[in-house]
Order: C-alpha cells, then sequence, then structure tokens
C-alpha cells in the first residue's frame, strides 16, 4: 500500500471514530462518563499504549462501570469508547509501521462492512418504508445507534468485528514499536480487569449468603447450584476466564516472591470465576489445552517426564469427559444441550446453502433461525410457538454463525487472520522460543476451542480482550517479509467493496416487505376482514409477480364514489371507482418485475376535491394477496 493510500485510509478512519465520540458525547450520558472519555483520549494521543491499558484492564469491568455511572445505554457502549479513544490515539500518532495482522485484519473488518452495508438498506425500509438515507442516519446520530436495537444488529455486530479487528492492529504496533517491552504491561493490566471481573462475580455470592442465617452452608449450596458473573453471557464469560488464564502462566512462571504469589492468587480468582460462569465447553477446553502443553513441554524430555506427563494426560482427558458427563441443576443436560445446538445447525445449513459465498447479512442469525426452526427452538425451551414472536437465537458456534452470516469470503477472513498469526508463531518459536508468545497461543487455542459451542466473539467483554491477545502474539511473532500480503489484501478490500452495492440492490429486491406500507394506520379489524385505513394518498409495498388482489373499501361518510389512481414507478398501470358499502377486489397483474415486492402508489379522489384534505380518512384497504 502507497505512503498516499494509506494516509488516506488512516485519516478517513480517524473521521469515523471522531463522528462517533462526538455523537456519544451528545448523548444524555452522565458527566463523569464524558469528562473520562475525553481523558481518555488525551491519554491515548499522547501516549498510544495506555490506551490500550486501559481497555485491557477496564474492558471486564464494564457492566459494573456501566452501573457505578448510571448510563442509559448498555455496557457494551461504554466499551466501545474506551476502543474508539485508543484508536483515536494510534491513528494520530500513526507512523510507517509493518504488521502481521494489519493487512488480513483489513480485509476481515471490510468484509464485515460491506456485509452491514448490503443488508440495512432493506432493513430499513422493511422497518421504516418512508425513510431516507438521511432520516436513518439521524436517527442514529441522536442515539439509536448506542441503543443497540435489533433494527440496527447489522451494523453493531460489523462495528464489533471492525473496532476488534483495529483494537488487534493497535496492540501489535504498539508492542513491536516498544520492542516487546510493553507485552508483560498489557498481559499484567488484562489479568488483573478479568480477575476483578471473577471478584465481582464471587461478590454476588458472597453478599446472598450474608444475607442468611447459616453464611457458610448457604455460601457452599450457591457455589454448588449457581451460575452468575457480571458479563451477561455466562459462557463467554468461561471463555474469557480461560483464556486469560493460560495466558497469564507466563506472568506466573517469569515471576519472583511475592509477585509469583500475587499472580497465583489472581489465577486462583479467575478460576473461581470460571467455575462460577458454569461453562462446561471452557472447563473441557481448559483441560485439553494444558494436557496438550504438557504433552509438547515432555515429548524431548526423559522417560520419567514423558510417564508423568502421560499420567497427568490421561486425568486430563478424563476430566473432560467427566465435564461433559457432569450434571446438575446449574445446568442444562448434555442430551439437550447437544440437542439445541443441532436444530440451530440444521437452521445454518439452510442459510449457508442459500448464501454460500457472501453469506446472509451480519447480524442476521437471530431473526433467519427464527423463521427457518422459531417452532423447534420455542419446544426446545418449553415455550409455546408463536409466529408473531421471535424465537431466533444466535448459531452457539462462531465458526457456524460467522460463515452463515458472511459465507465462505467471512469464514476465511477469519481463519486466513488466524492461520497468519499461527504460522508466524510457529515459526518464532521454532528459532527462539519464547514463554509469553507459548502461553498467549495456548490462551487463544483454549479460547477457540469454545467457538465450537459458543459465540463469545459477540460479547464485547470476550471480543476485545480477544482481539487484544491476538495483538499481542502477532507483536512477540517475527516480522513479516515482503509486500504481496499488503498487495493481494488491497485487491481483495477493492473487490469487496465493489460487489457492496451490487448485494445491496439484490437484498432490496429480495426483501421480505410484505403489509409495509406508507400513509396507512395501524391494523384495525371490522366485521368482515383486518384492514388499515388512508387518505387522499398513501402507498403499499404488494407482490411483485402473478395476480395481486388488493381488497379496497370506502369509509362509511366518505363521498361517493370515489377514484383510486395506482401507480408504479410513477407511471399508472390501474384506475378504479370505489363506492358503496361493500369490499372491492381491486387486481394486479404483474408478470415478473424482477423484485419479490414492489411499491404501489396511491391517489384517492373524490367528487369533492375541496371537502376532502391530505389528512381524511377515506378508505380501508386489507390485507393484499396473491390469488
Amino acid at each position: 500500500m502507497s505512503r498516499t493510500a494509506s494516509r488516506v485510509a488512516r485519516m478517513l478512519g480517524l473521521a469515523v471514530v471522531a463522528a462517533l465520540q462526538v455523537a456519544w458525547l451528545l448523548q444524555p450520558v452522565s458527566l463523569l462518563l464524558k469528562i473520562l472519555q475525553l481523558g481518555l483520549i488525551a491519554l491515548a494521543v499522547s501516549r498510544p499504549a495506555a490506551g490500550v491499558l486501559v481497555v485491557a484492564g477496564l474492558g471486564p469491568l464494564v457492566t459494573m462501570i456501566a452501573r457505578l455511572t448510571e448510563s442509559p445505554f448498555p455496557s457494551a457502549t461504554i466499551l466501545e469508547q474506551m476502543i474508539l479513544a485508543a484508536a483515536t490515539g494510534a491513528l494520530v500518532r500513526a507512523g510507517e509501521s509493518r504488521t502481521r495482522i494489519g493487512a488480513p485484519a483489513a480485509l476481515l473488518g471490510t468484509i464485515a462492512a460491506a456485509s452491514a452495508a448490503s443488508v440495512l438498506p432493506a432493513q430499513v425500509v422493511a422497518r421504516a418504508p418512508d425513510a431516507t438515507f438521511l432520516t436513518a442516519f439521524a436517527a442514529l446520530w441522536r442515539g439509536e445507534y448506542f441503543q443497540m436495537g435489533a433494527g440496527w444488529q447489522p451494523l453493531q455486530f460489523a462495528a464489533l468485528a471492525i473496532e476488534g479487528a483495529l483494537l488487534g492492529w493497535i496492540v501489535e504496533r504498539s508492542v513491536r514499536r516498544s520492542d516487546g517491552a510493553a507485552a508483560d504491561q498489557v498481559l499484567r493490566a488484562a489479568l488483573f480487569g478479568t480477575a476483578g471481573c471473577a471478584l465481582l462475580s464471587l461478590h454476588r455470592v458472597t453478599a446472598a449468603a450474608l444475607r442468611s442465617t447459616a453464611v457458610v452452608e448457604t455460601f457452599l449450596n450457591l457455589l454448588a447450584i449457581i451460575r452468575t458473573s457480571i458479563i451477561p453471557d455466562l459462557n463467554a464469560a468461561g471463555s474469557l476466564f480461560v483464556m486469560c488464564a493460560v495466558a497469564s502462566i507466563s506472568l506466573l512462571v517469569a515471576a519472583r516472591w511475592p509477585g509469583r504469589l500475587l499472580y497465583g492468587g489472581l489465577l486462583v480468582a479467575i478460576g473461581i470465576g470460571l467455575w462460577l460462569s458454569g461453562s462446561r465447553v471452557a472447563m473441557a477446553s481448559l483441560l485439553a489445552v494444558l494436557a496438550l502443553s504438557a504433552a509438547i513441554a515432555a515429548w524431548r524430555r526423559t522417560a520419567a517426564a514423558r510417564i508423568v506427563t502421560a499420567a497427568f494426560v490421561t486425568v486430563a482427558l478424563a476430566g473432560i469427559v467427566g465435564v461433559f458427563a457432569w450434571s446438575s441443576v446449574r445446568n442444562m443436560t448434555v442430551s439437550r444441550s447437544i440437542q439445541s445446538r443441532l436444530v440451530l445447525l440444521k437452521a445454518a445449513g439452510a442459510m449457508i446453502r442459500n448464501a454460500p459465498v457472501w453469506g446472509i447479512g451480519i447480524g442476521g442469525f437471530g431473526e433467519r433461525s427464527a423463521e427457518i426452526a422459531g417452532e423447534e427452538i420455542a419446544a426446545l425451551f418449553g415455550l409455546t410457538y408463536n409466529g408473531r414472536i421471535n424465537y431466533g437465537e444466535n448459531a452457539h458456534n462462531n465458526y457456524v454463525q460467522i460463515l452463515a452470516e458472511e459465507g465462505i469470503v467471512g469464514l476465511g477472513a477469519l481463519l486466513l487472520l488466524l492461520g497468519t498469526v499461527a504460522a508466524g508463531t510457529i515459526g518464532g518459536e521454532a528459532s527462539t522460543p519464547d514463554g509469553r508468545r507459548r502461553w498467549l497461543a495456548y490462551g487463544l487455542l483454549a479460547a477457540a476451542l469454545t467457538w465450537l459451542a459458543g459465540h463469545p466473539l459477540l460479547v464485547p467483554e470476550f471480543s476485545s480482550l480477544f482481539w487484544i491477545n491476538l495483538g499481542l502474539l502477532a507483536a512477540l511473532t517475527p516480522p513479516p517479509r515482503g509486500v504481496w500480503p499488503l498487495r493481494l489484501s488491497a485487491v481483495a478490500v477493492a473487490c469487496v467493496l465493489a460487489s457492496a452495492p451490487v448485494r445491496a440492490v439484490q437484498e432490496l429486491r429480495t426483501a421480505n416487505l410484505e403489509y409495509r406500507a406508507i400513509g396507512l394506520s395501524q391494523w384495525q379489524h371490522d366485521d368482515v376482514m383486518r384492514y388499515r385505513r388512508g387518505g387522499a394518498a398513501f402507498s403499499l409495498y404488494v407482490p411483485g409477480s402473478g395476480t395481486v388482489v388488493i381488497p379496497i373499501r370506502r369509509v362509511p361518510g366518505a363521498p361517493d364514489p370515489l377514484r383510486l389512481e395506482l401507480r408504479l414507478d410513477g407511471r399508472l398501470i390501474n384506475a378504479v371507482h370505489v363506492g358503496g358499502d361493500e369490499w372491492t377486489s381491486l387486481r394486479l397483474t404483474r408478470r415478473g418485475e424482477g423484485r419479490r415486492f414492489i411499491l404501489i402508489e396511491v391517489t384517492v379522489t373524490t367528487p369533492a376535491p375541496a371537502e376532502a384534505g391530505t389528512d381524511t380518512v377515506l378508505v380501508r384497504v386489507g390485507k393484499p394477496y396473491v390469488q
């Protein structure tokens, strides 16, 4: 990438980052939060590495921070602002720096952005048919983005992926510039923050026990039967604890007394947090990775060491079997857990077959799974299926979710990024073994194993620490060689960006806009059918092919007869008269418009136009259907 292109990309990134932070500062958050954000921006600009330390240390605690500062928005928005502040410092102080993670991270972020851009127009139209780009953007700016409502999920999931990839690049760049000296600082910050998260979870149990008469007995009973964490997603909390605990072993090994005692205590606290999360997959992943690390360490040692290691590995494998066989009131049974994931895997298969290359669109799995398997999902949780309620779920498998939402290109970009860092790690260990690098790799491997039965990458508290650890690991690998990864990445980014408008148009053509209308009331009911009321002008979406029937009736008391003119794309396609008190079936025959639904504009005129204003109710419009 040329210096000019790099400078342009940096300025565009800085503009977006600044806009999001300005929008945040205009929201009705406490003065304390605004002061903290401005202070963090100033700190990150003066010392870019300090911004990373703040994210690593405070990221796992954002739920508590949001509660203490009485934030009206979800806690994830505070973590996002921390990341944006760190990004501000890195982009302002950016210079020439070669990174291993940069090119694949840029591709991954671009794919996420293009996926969101391709599905958002259709979703905005489906939610508010009369919305324009400017009105939608204004709504976002006023605070809808920070509310994290369901209507903006593609944008939110894309932002999570882009900001994560950016964070990984910032970490690698900062640590490389310090010749690796900053790595221990980031690891320590992450360890303290994650241990703090675990201790706050333990505080919940302790506080509950103290309210009883038998404190010790209640405390032990609660440890045995409940699952809790200040991170709302318990399985994601387990993934976070495992990743951070394994990565921090290098600090324990390298420390001297009393530092080793401190680190050991923090790791014990994280272990308690892992237990309280109740994530069986995370516990099994921890045992599997520890067994693997022991086997690798013993490979070149004495026969006695191999025998001891074999015994440990055997115990660890038995522990994994025990974890999955273990059933208590804390978890659903293993069979039911597997059954629920098979239902979601089946739904994912339908999505992948429908859109294998680009996917159904980022953030769309929950809604689409409700359409495909809503009845089965409701039955799994003992609920009565109702088509009006969204029984959708995420895939509970990060790899499958990315494949379904972003297609082969999205999953391929993630695997390329992970593979690039893994290749550098293996090469670095072969030449110059490093304990920090090795335990970081094991920690990330343990986290990646939990993705097989969970979706922690969708949880900001885990996602931010994952990208920080990945950036750390990349920084501890040998510097990248050659320019071909940058050039290939630039070509791939250009192709992905070029595809976005084409995909957006296709999404608009195939969007489900059934019953969407402009200028009609909410649904009501008379003695014959459901209807909406309309005045002198309204529009409604109808199926784009076949013989479409639109039931229409004059409102009692309206002038008689009424003349209705129907237009498509401004062209008159039909004109009818509606009179009396009976329903009239208005028929339109379409031979395929290349669109699943088309927007019909209706103008209603009366014998005395002066008597009917634009707000006067003139007609009742029933549900259009194909005959």
